[in-house]
């Protein structure tokens, strides 16, 4: 064994778009020092070392570390009946929200799918529990599961360090990368188009390691037109820009041979972003990322300053990569102090997690939120790709509203035919979506027509525009909804 360091819906006959609203309004907040500590989010204390997290669209947050997978209330309270439901589990080190708002977690030889509700969901049985740890889980658009870490089998199938599951948990042997046993993964993340970015840790038993970004095809083989950057040592975080500009994190003071330390950016096709150079100092490990609406971005680790300035654990940069200065969190660590994981909420709050001694001065528990800069609102799809049985009768499609919850705004929907048939595979649409003051998320019941013909998936293009009311579009104003073809043999 391996161990490592750390129903069918019934159409209604005039068979028209439902749009509702999901989770409750936020309140609207009063601008504040960006970085300070959110005096409204009061965690509890004793939820240990916090290494993930997730929001759900309806604002409560998921948690996962040390103590095991629990959730969050916006306000910061403990979701007691989820703790109720929830399992027991040993230490979590990776942390997934798939679309339909299970949760999937994983840590030393074992992965888990849990309800919304925190209830254990047995329909996800692996008949073999990896051997070695999971350190990293991508939840795919179409319900499989992407696995990494470092182990050697998983199911009882040799599958060294990555694995695809169906959604049921059991292997996909059609998912093939050319991996070897001294392998290790630590992140991963799926791509609009279905290409994966894995970092590969390996070494080559004779005492020399390197780290490197590659990218894969749907199928698990190299993509060939990637160049992969190669760092001295682990990268522990990767971020997409919305220009397809590739963020990394980690232990590494170079990249492809330039010194690079702590964090760097590549373009799209892997080569290195030779103007982007943050002068991260001293214990430079930079282990999370978030990339804020504005392209500000927002590291964090076991760092002490950036260009000579203090900024323990946490700073916010500019887009081309020097230090922001007026976003300061004001942290104090120790030796054992760590910033895991960073999420930003929709009304742009930062929410960071770890090992934390002190945030502002404040001794508080492993997570604590931060007050941000008031952005513009933007509306945006919440993912660049839905898929849907054409048995299901309609597809859930989730707009959101991100920036400024202070007024209302609208934008209009579009669902139309890319390769799918409007009037025999779906009802085209062309509806507005409003939210009112304090609302962030709409969701759009889009109907589905099965035709019981054996014609293949068929996708709808899925768009966003005329936004009103101040807002505008977001990074992510179009999308594909593709329509399983359940008569397929």
């Amino acid at each position: 064994m391996k161990t490592c360091p750390h129903s069918n819906f019934t159409l209604a006959l005039s068979l028209v778009t439902i749009v509702l609203s999901l989770g409750l309004p936020s309140p609207a907040r009063s601008l504040a020092q960006p970085g300070t500590v959110d005096a409204s989010f009061n965690p509890p204390p004793g939820l240990g070392r916090i290494e993930a997290m997730a929001v759900q669209l309806d604002g409560n947050i998921v948690a996962a570390g040390s103590e095991g997978v629990f959730r969050l209330h916006p306000d910061g309270s403990l979701d007691q009946a989820f703790s109720a439901a929830a399992p027991t589990l040993p230490g979590v080190f990776a942390l997934a929200l798939q679309a339909d708002g299970k949760i999937l977690a994983g840590g030393s030889h074992f992965i888990v799918r849990l309800h919304s509700d925190g209830a254990l969901d047995d329909t996800f049985a692996l008949p073999q529990q990896p051997d070695g740890e999971v350190l990293t889980i991508a939840a795919q658009a179409d319900g499989r599961v992407l696995v990494g870490g470092f182990f050697y089998s998983i199911n009882g199938n040799y599958r060294p360090a990555i694995v695809r599951l169906m959604p049921d948990g059991t292997t996909d042997f059609g998912f093939n990368p050319a991996m070897g046993p001294l392998d290790i993964v630590f992140t991963l993340k799926e791509l609009a188009n279905g290409n994966l970015l894995m970092n590969r840790y390996t070494a080559d038993g004779q005492g020399n390691a390197f780290s490197a970004l590659i990218r894969l095809h749907p199928d698990g083989s190299v993509d060939a037109t990637f160049t992969p950057p190669v760092t001295d040592s682990l990268i522990h975080a990767v971020a997409v820009q919305p220009d397809g500009r590739i963020l990394l994190g980690g232990g590494f003071v170079s990249v492809n041979g330039v010194t690079r330390v702590g964090v760097a950016r590549v373009a799209a096709d892997g080569k290195l972003d030779t103007g982007f150079k943050p002068r991260v100092d001293q214990n430079y490990l930079v282990h999370a990322l978030a990339v804020q609406l504005d392209g500000r971005i927002i590291i964090g680790g076991a760092f002490y300053s950036i260009g000579g300035v203090p900024r323990p654990m946490l700073a916010r940069l500019n887009p081309a990569g020097s230090l922001d200065n007026s976003f300061d969190a004001q942290m104090c660590c120790q030796n054992e102090d760590l910033v895991y994981a960073i999420a930003l909420q929709n009304d742009g709050r930062v929410l960071i997690s770890g090992s934390l001694t002190s945030v502002g001065g404040a001794a508080l528990p492993s997570v604590a939120r931060l007050n941000n800069d008031r952005f513009d609102p933007y509306l945006e799809f919440n993912a660049p790709r839905y898929f849907v049985d054409e048995r299901a009768g309609f597809a859930t499609i989730a707009v959101v509203r991100k920036g400024d919850a202070t007024r209302s705004v609208s934008v209009q929907f579009l669902a139309e035919s890319a390769t799918a048939r409007a009037g025999q595979d779906f009802v085209r649409q062309n509806v507005k979506v409003s939210f009112a003051t304090g609302e962030s998320v709409k969701i759009v019941a889009v109907p589905i027509l099965d035709d019981n013909l054996n014609e293949g998936h068929e996708t709808v293009r899925l768009t966003l525009k005329s936004p009103k009311g101040g807002a505008r579009l977001g990074n992510q104003p179009t999308s594909v909804l593709t329509i399983l073809d359940s008569d397929l043999d």
